[in-house]
């Protein structure tokens, strides 16, 4: 059996009194063609379908890290709540982001990123993509559904600008890893919205787990107590948009086309780089020159040609007025 020590009860910040100031994430997740599938009707995981692209770094997974997936938990898997400030909104749902190193096996460092999840009308990026997934959200437990989304699809509009709790050396019952020492989770303080529309519907779609949140040993927690504001991981060129067909919701691979029954297709190559209306431009080109050449010596030899004749019908011993020969 694997020991767990989370989901926990979240203290306040003010309670945590060791700030690890090594402990920064740095994150940019890459746009996303994301699929949904209700597990046991526990939880909406979001496969975001990125290649194993490297998304966040941080010394609490030994460098950079992959997403595997996106958990969606209702009711939230760590209580917020009890211990939360007086005033401060409830939180009513959880979003569970699971990360590793790629290493093997149960060598592999994993770091989640748990975010609350709060219902309200304020409408942000993140809500708005919770719109699109949760309007696609499955009919039927273990249904696979691709996300048709209106919006440029980033896990980066989850991430709140917060501050947030580090759990070290800490597994999670949403693990899979069963080795305590290589998983660490953070668990950020500020939430992100979600619309009363779509957590109505969520919540009739997943239910608790039954897992009881407890206390955490007080040497494993601390954190960090600067609010990141941001994407701060240079992707390079690795932020690379697809097209997608609009009828499977699949990746259209470079050098193929999508017909209008959806079936994608290789484009045929062309026999020369040439278009024709590039060949016919060049012709018109070089016939404009070869015009332009040919007047040019036609006038010059025409005005030539008469030059001669009036020099040769030019009387013998006559001269110009004023010159030797009339003095």
């Amino acid at each position: 059996m694997v020991f767990t020590e989370a989901p926990i009860i979240i203290p306040n910040l003010t309670e945590i009194k060791t700030n690890c100031q090594s402990c920064i994430l740095k994150y940019n997740y890459i746009l996303g063609n994301p699929t949904l599938t209700v597990v046991k009707k526990k939880y909406l995981e979001i496969k975001v379908n990125t290649d194993s692209t490297k998304e966040i770094e941080s010394s609490l997974i030994n460098g950079k890290g992959v997403l595997n997936e996106a958990r969606l938990y209702c009711p939230p898997q760590n209580d917020y709540n009890t211990k939360n400030f007086s005033g401060v909104p409830k939180v009513d749902a959880e979003l569970i982001l699971l990360h590793t190193n790629n290493n093997a096996n149960n060598n592999a460092n994993t770091l989640s990123l748990c975010i609350p999840v709060r219902k309200g009308t304020s409408e942000t990026k993140g809500s708005r993509q919770f719109d699109d997934i949760i309007k696609s959200l499955p009919l039927a437990d273990s249904d696979t559904v691709t996300v048709r989304s209106s919006n440029n699809f980033s896990v980066n509009n989850f991430i709140p600008k917060s501050k947030y709790i580090v759990l070290t050396k800490t597994t999670g019952t949403w693990e899979e890893n069963t080795n305590n020492d290589n998983n660490n989770i953070i668990i950020f303080k500020d939430a992100i919205m979600i619309s009363p529309s779509s957590f109505s519907k969520l919540e009739k779609a997943i239910t608790s787990d039954g897992t009881a949140p407890q206390n955490i040993n007080p040497g494993k927690i601390t954190k960090y107590d600067k609010i990141i504001n941001g994407p701060g991981m240079n992707q390079k060129s690795s932020m690379t948009c697809y097209p997608v067909d609009m009828k499977t919701g699949k990746k259209i691979p470079p050098g193929f086309q999508s017909l209008s029954n959806g079936v994608v297709v290789e484009i045929p190559s062309e026999s020369s780089s040439f278009t024709p209306t590039m060949i016919f431009i060049g012709c018109v080109v070089v016939a404009s020159v070869v015009l332009v050449v040919w007047l040019f010596y036609f006038f010059w030899g025409k005005m030539s040609q008469r030059a001669a004749e009036a020099v040769s019908s030019k009387p013998k011993g006559s001269s110009f007025p004023g010159t030797k020969n009339d003095l």
